[in-house]
């Protein structure tokens, strides 16, 4: 029968920061299911993804209070052989736990470039989204098979008492770190040609990158974890050595998940700054008055809403049109036709479209960049 400790001091505290960080992960998530519903629009593959990461998000500090009252923390002699064995075992479901989930957190950017660049198939940018996606599922295959294939038999894996083989552990951990800090960053530098190709300051250009490479902050976590496995790590006293790795483990998912929510954040900020703007904006995303521009048909959008809005001074001379497709939603969500002029002398608007003249608004919603003046 598996035996109650009193929970170690350092244990206690991780714990309570770990609880900390899924509460503010299941915040933002929260609110970024609130700023859909508000603003009338759907859900798309991005959004479920991040629910199912923070499910798994929470199932891994399930684990980890299991583990503090199980004797992590204590000297391996000091825990009874029940204890080791569910330690181990629940080890497993925790390293699956962690591949799985980071796997979720990389298609859920991934489905995010989708969205709001509104990516073509044959494009570059999509060429190399499918490339990363690819990349991320062969390299999540890897990481469940290592936890089966690890020791033979697979019961060796987490009962002493079965004479197997097993290879280095600590080695594969610090493989699967580097991938994933590789993959990290790869992801991450996908969309910055995109952002950079942008008819914006350089400043508001700088803001966007900033925004797209929060993920650095867990790259920096993972390699504090790569530094810490062969560190503190010790499998012949796994419940006293296993606290600090796990510690720098957890960090890292709880602190991806909410990265992953921050930039679909703008909306709400919106709200909260300017309640009145952001409630007519969820009642018309594209508002007839006061606003920039119209929709043609006149209809409501259903898909995605736009995530970000860009102010920058007009530029240049001469009349610029834009525009972008219409009619049934791509598989990005993307729907509407709509048409603004940039003129150089003040014209007459046209149906459908409202227009000034003195500054150009760039809004990057449902999919699609859309540069407009008013």
């Amino acid at each position: 029968m598996v035996r109650h400790f009193p929970i170690d001091s350092t244990v206690c505290a991780i714990l309570i920061g770990s609880t900390f960080l899924v509460f503010l992960t299941l915040v933002a998530l929260g609110l970024r299911c609130w700023g859909r519903y508000y603003n009338g629009t759907k859900l798309y593959w991005d959004d479920y993804l991040a629910i199912l990461s923070s499910a798994q998000g929470v199932a891994i500090l399930v684990i980890q209070g299991m583990w503090s009252t199980m004797g992590e923390g204590l000297p391996f002699a000091a825990v009874n052989r029940n204890n080791l064995v569910m330690t181990k075992m629940l080890l497993i479901v925790f390293e699956l736990l962690y591949a799985t989930c980071t796997a979720t957190i990389k298609f859920s950017v991934l489905f995010f470039y989708l969205r709001i660049f509104s990516v073509q198939v044959g494009s570059t940018l999509g060429k190399l989204v499918q490339c990363a996606l690819a990349f991320v599922t062969l390299w999540t295959v890897g990481n469940l098979l290592q936890v089966y294939l690890i020791c033979t038999p697979f019961e060796a894996s987490y009962d002493d008492e079965f004479v197997g083989a097993c290879g280095n552990r600590i080695a594969s951990y610090i493989g699967i770190g580097a991938f994933n800090v590789v993959a990290d960053f790869a992801i991450m530098s996908l969309p910055m040609s995109v952002i950079w190709s942008l008819q914006i300051d350089r400043s508001s250009k700088i803001g966007l990158t900033v925004v797209f490479f929060l993920g650095f902050i867990t790259t920096g976590i993972s390699l504090v974890r790569m530094i810490s496995l062969p560190r503190d790590l010790e499998l012949s006293n796994l419940t006293q050595s296993m606290v600090w790795p796990v510690f720098w483990t957890t960090l890292e998912v709880h602190i991806s998940i909410l990265c992953i929510n921050v930039p679909t954040l703008a909306y709400v900020l919106r709200y909260f700054t300017n309640p009145r703007g952001a409630r007519s904006v969820a009642s018309d995303p594209m508002p007839a008055s006061p606003g920039p521009l119209r929709s043609v048909q006149g209809r409501r959008q259903t898909g995605m809403d736009f995530e970000l809005d860009l102010f920058t001074p007009s530029s240049g001379s001469g009349p610029q049109r834009h525009s972008f497709p219409s009619g049934r939603p791509n598989q990005y969500g993307t729907r509407a036709t709509c048409e603004a002029v940039s003129p150089a002398e003040p014209v007459a608007p046209e149906e459908g479209v409202q227009v000034t003249q003195d500054r150009t608004v760039q809004y990057m919603r449902a999919g699609r960049l859309a540069a407009l003046s008013h």
